[in-house]
């Protein structure tokens, strides 16, 4: 988004100072095109995706597990219901119950309904419990964001007497919402899943321009800005 800002600024530009315009045009466009490389999109994505695989020795130490919400698609006729999660909510979901199994911790599921209807987490439960027979104990479902999801799953799992719990989203969501729940009191054992770093070997796909690459180059830009801006406040 920012990029076509600054291309239609440029062509503003253009009509006053026409070789100022033309300079921030192509400067905009050669940005655009570099986003949009698997090879910017790994190298953003590589410097915020921190934190690795959770050990299972350390697991052990939480109390419960806390798994964020990745949105809801209201549309699922496939699987005669209006409610389903996306792949990447359905990941945090699939890893969540792999650590409750190893682990035998409770769960809390947090998410909210932003544009009204089911909550995300009351979808996140019905996957657990049909799919992957897993019960969940705790739901959060007022949240609209990841600051809402930290806020009042802190306040649930206080009631508890909780202090310490395994965190479950996306690795590059993890770096934000981790430190989100410690501005709460909560101590966070980072488990982040769904990857998105490719291997550092050079590969002459990686220079090449893709729709995905672009997506995940505005992921990690947005995450940077958001991450940048909780440390701030």
């Amino acid at each position: 988004m920012g990029v076509v800002l600054a291309v239609v600024l440029g062509l503003l530009l253009c009509r006053r100072r026409l070789r100022l315009g033309r300079i921030v045009i192509a400067s905009s466009l050669c940005a655009l095109l570099l986003l949009s490389t698997p090879w910017m999109a790994n190298l953003l994505m590589r410097n915020i995706e921190i934190y690795g695989p959770i050990r299972s020795n350390i697991v052990r130490g939480a109390q419960a597990i806390v798994v964020l919400g990745a949105g809801t698609s209201h549309e699922a006729p496939e699987l005669g219901g209006l409610y389903a999660i996306g792949r990447n909510g359905l990941a945090r979901v699939r890893y969540a119950a792999y650590l409750h199994r190893q682990s035998g911790l409770p769960i809390l599921a947090a998410g909210g309904a932003p544009q009204g209807g089911r909550s995300e987490a009351e979808t996140i439960r019905e996957v657990f419990e049909e799919d992957f027979h897993v019960a969940v104990r705790w739901l959060e479902t007022n949240s609209r964001n990841t600051v809402e999801n930290a806020k009042y799953s802190s306040e649930i799992l206080g009631k508890s007497g909780i202090s310490t719990i395994v965190l479950v989203t996306d690795a590059i969501h993890m770096p934000r919402a981790k430190l989100l729940f410690e501005k709460n009191g909560i101590v966070v054992l980072p488990a982040p899943t769904g990857f998105a770093t490719s291997s550092s070997e050079f590969d002459t796909f990686l220079i090449l321009p893709s729709a995905s690459a672009l997506a995940q180059s505005t992921y990690a830009i947005t995450e940077w800005l958001a991450l940048s801006y909780v440390r701030i406040h």
